[in-house]
């Protein structure tokens, strides 16, 4: 028989068929090892999710769809002609597990938001496109960072996103106060509270660090928010009135609480444009960018000083606060009043010139103090006095000790400061 052109057959190795057997499964399944892995998880009573995280708020969602639509629908709030998007970097979720969402503009322009966080209030005009500058809303930005990660997590862990979106975007508490005790400033404040000084000052309205706290004060420390925090940042052109700044001539003679007027200026009139930055609708800050002057201001011209004023300190350590500054028994307690056992020693609230320590009828053993800043203080009813007429005093050196001389009903400190020769709320001016 004649074999020319025919091919031998070879039985081929044990590998091979594995190879096949593999290859062919995959082919007949067709990628069901995500399938088979789901089937899995559900017999675990588990799934793949999509982590949510901004702030303190996490949740979970069954798909980046969900992630999309909470987000969409947090900026269509303040976007209501769909000028910006969200982004989100699918490629990196996949190869990091995790990725940060961010608000773009449709039109591929710069989000002028950015803008503002890396260069102050404002925007600057150099970052505008030469032909002009662009106006409305011109920019859009998540406050806290969002993460969005692939998690397994229990299927009853699962969040709609209808819900979510009402829950993260709505307010969640009534304002917040802190009730000012002795030794606190707005720093101290800030401090104690792990929030920053210049929110505590927007919160209040306060221009800067140095405003007066007084005892019992109330400070608004947190107002209504929502988990996530949209800004908005839009940009408007229009004529207005302006007051040039004013112009400052330091007195170094002065206390910082003393200023006078030398001459007053005048209003001008100017073509502004401004950005204001809101946060979820509400204005936070606003800022000239850029102006036409059409009528020049001049600027009021102040004398102001430049030394620190000196402070006072409660007189004695201890007490209990027995009399304020009111009416009482039909007439005007012009002082403060604390009661202390007889003997306690009395403090200099304030350093200066001892001008009168003798005994005074009602006021019994009492001293009077003057102060550089022409204010001048009064500790009445002591019963042994430690200072003399002429005497220099520093703040909290002792000049007497309590007691109940003269008109008093039991021994305690009585303690007065005058302006101008008349009596005020010590409580407002100790420190």
């Amino acid at each position: 028989m004649n074999n020319a052109g025919k091919k031998s057959w070879k039985k081929p190795a044990a590998g091979a068929f594995a190879l096949v057997l593999i290859v062919g499964a995959c082919l007949f399944f067709g990628g069901s090892g995500e399938a088979l892995r789901a089937q899995d998880l559900k017999r675990e009573g588990k799934t793949e999710a999509i982590e949510f995280v901004t702030g303190n708020y996490k949740t979970y969602l069954s798909s980046l769809e969900d992630v999309e639509n909470i987000l969409k629908g947090a900026i269509a709030k303040y976007d209501t002609d769909g000028l910006f998007r969200v982004d989100i970097d699918e490629e990196e979720l996949k190869k990091k597990g995790s990725t940060s969402p961010i608000i773009v503009k449709n039109d591929g322009s710069a989000n002028m938001i950015k803008y503002v966080s890396m260069y102050g209030e404002g925007v600057g005009t150099g970052f505008y496109p030469s032909k002009g500058i662009p106006s409305g809303l011109v920019g859009m930005a998540f406050e806290k960072e969002i993460t969005i990660k692939k998690r397994v997590v229990a299927e009853d862990k699962l969040k709609d996103w209808e819900s979510v979106l009402s829950d993260i975007t709505k307010d969640k508490e009534k304002n917040q106060v802190y009730t000012v005790v002795a030794g606190d400033c707005l720093g101290v404040v800030a401090e104690k509270l792990d929030m920053k000084l210049d929110r505590l000052l927007e919160l209040n309205n306060f221009e800067d660090e140095g405003e007066i706290l007084h005892v019992g004060d109330e400070l608004v420390v947190s107002v209504p928010e929502p988990d996530l925090s949209i800004l908005s940042n839009v940009v408007s052109t229009s004529e207005e009135e302006y007051k040039a700044d004013t112009e400052y001539k330091l007195n170094d003679s002065w206390y910082t609480t003393q200023s006078v007027t030398l001459s007053e200026g005048t209003i001008g009139r100017r073509v502004a444009t401004t950005s204001t930055v809101s946060r979820n609708g509400r204005e936070s800050t606003k800022s000239l960018i850029a102006s036409v002057i059409l009528e020049e201001s001049v600027p009021d011209v102040v004398e102001k000083g430049t030394q620190e004023p000196p402070t006072y300190i409660k007189p004695i350590r201890g007490g209990r606060f027995s009399s304020g500054f009111a009416m009482r028994w039909g007439k005007m307690h012009k002082g403060v009043d604390w009661a202390c056992g007889t003997g306690t020693p009395v403090f200099a609230s304030c350093g200066g010139t001892v001008v009168r320590a003798d005994y005074s009828g009602s006021y019994g053993y009492v001293v009077y103090i003057n102060h550089p800043d022409g204010r001048q203080t009064r500790y009445a009813h002591n019963s042994k006095l430690a200072c003399h007429v002429g005497q220099q005093v520093k703040q909290g050196e002792v000049i007497a000790y309590s007691g109940s001389t003269g008109n008093s009903t039991g021994p305690h400190v009585h303690f007065e400061i005058l302006i101008g020769g008349t009596q005020v709320n010590p409580l407002k001016y100790l420190q």
